[in-house]
């Protein structure tokens, strides 16, 4: 499914997180692990490299250090290395406070526009955890096909990493419009869950969470179920409002104790 596993660095210790989980991931998955740390221009980049290979150090499992200077900008740079190995994935920090580099900050965002394709968000609260491969992945959809798009990535990843999954919309009750078809809704789920499981080869569990707001009943539901990550699509559209709109997702980021698997489609509904 991937070929390695991309961590961009910047010397603070949210990076040093994502680096941990991007390692974790690495090892499951049998892939490399590289990281990219940018410098800007007027930095001393001697003192840069040391403060990254400590970086590299406080975790376990040596990545190959990419450490040059910042060519356009950070997104863009990083974009580009992307692009230099197919199937790369992404494993980066969000809202990182880094006082030594900082190069990074909220630049997540604009890099999941630019790659178009999934990538993994290691938000502030994420601490990696050893027993992370017996979590399940978390895949929530807001039930249109935009929202849907993330589940064949997740199902991959899920497959790929060899843990399972598990399927799950969240519903305020209240916005719910006159004539809204749960039994729609319990079909849609149904059929996705198919799906996934001819993917994974293993059975999905799938569940409707109710909640005025959509971030606090995700982020609530992945720490009673102990998930490994959370799937979800940035925004979509729908008649019914739920996990769609960017800064639902991005709710969801800053406040999970796991690292989310972001994908933005190409294409909106």
């Amino acid at each position: 499914m991937f070929e390695r596993i991309l961590v961009p660095l910047d010397g603070s210790l949210p990076a040093t997180a994502a680096l941990s989980v991007g390692a974790q991931m690495a090892r499951r998955l049998g892939v490399d692990l590289h990281a990219l740390a940018l410098v800007e221009p007027g930095r001393d980049e001697a003192h840069v490299r040391k403060l990254i290979e400590h970086q590299a150090n406080r975790v376990d499992g040596q990545p190959e250090l990419h450490i040059r200077p910042l060519s356009y900008s950070v997104p863009d740079d990083i974009a580009a290395e992307f692009d230099a190995v197919d199937e790369t994935l992404i494993v980066m920090q969000t809202w990182a406070r880094g006082r030594s580099a900082g190069l990074l900050h909220n630049v997540s965002e604009d890099v999941l526009r630019m790659v178009r394709t999934p990538m993994v968000v290691v938000g502030p609260r994420v601490a990696p955890d050893p027993d992370w491969t017996e979590k399940p992945l978390l895949v929530s959809t807001d039930g249109s096909h935009f929202g849907d798009q993330i589940v064949p990535s997740a199902a991959r990843l899920a497959r790929a990493l060899r843990i399972e999954a598990e399927l799950v919309t969240v519903i305020d009750q209240a916005a719910v419009p006159a004539g809204y078809g749960v039994a729609g809704e319990s079909n849609s789920l149904t059929g996705l869950a198919s799906d996934m499981e001819s993917i994974t080869g293993r059975p999905i569990n799938y569940d409707t969470l109710h909640g005025a707001e959509p971030a606090d009943a995700l982020v609530d539901h992945a720490r009673r179920r102990r998930a490994s990550f959370i799937a979800l699509s940035t925004h979509g559209r729908s008649g019914v409002a739920r996990i769609t709109a960017d800064s639902v997702a991005m709710d969801v980021v800053r406040h999970a104790d796991c690292p989310v698997l972001l994908h933005r489609p190409a294409i909106d509904d």
